[in-house]
């Protein structure tokens, strides 16, 4: 009778002791405050990077133009304004029979390694790396555009 009762007594513990234990890690409480002071965070992070990136604006605003190399054109004149709210202007120029202009408008990024990237590319040129007064063209793994002459992958700063 002593077993038993000791036999029934253990099963009732392990029950109770698996029971309690999935109960209580099938439910977590997420702390809401935890939560906002992450968004809080969040938002200052965002704000900072913000300010930076248009603090960098203000010492590359300005407007940019060079010739761009051509293979079915005489060449393609570029003109870049960058501005100091973080939006662009680019104004293409394809040289000969019969002129075309492109412009596309959009808004651009600055890296801290002075990488600057427009949102919305000026046909396949979509970066650029400041390089003293100037803008160098750069493909998206910021090197060189390897088909290009070196004449073509600079605009110089006008304004």
């Amino acid at each position: 009778m002593k077993n038993r009762m000791l036999i029934l007594a253990l099963v009732t513990m392990v029950f109770c002791a698996c029971g309690s234990s999935s109960s209580s890690s099938s439910t977590q409480q997420v702390d809401p405050h935890s939560a906002m002071h992450q968004e809080m965070h969040t938002e200052v992070y965002k704000e900072a990077i913000q300010k930076e990136m248009e603090s960098a604006a203000s010492l590359i605003a300005g407007t940019y133009t060079g010739k761009l190399p051509c293979g079915t054109c005489k060449g393609i004149l570029l003109e870049l304004t960058l501005s100091e709210d973080l939006s662009f202007v680019a104004v293409k120029t394809y040289q000969g029979v019969p002129e075309e202009v492109v412009t596309t408008e959009g808004t651009f990024g600055v890296n801290q390694d002075w990488t600057i990237e427009l949102s919305e590319p000026t046909g396949s040129i979509s970066k650029f790396k400041k390089t003293g007064d100037d803008l160098l063209i750069i493909d998206q793994s910021g090197n060189l555009f390897e088909n290009q002459v070196p004449e073509g992958t600079v605009l110089q700063k006008v304004n």
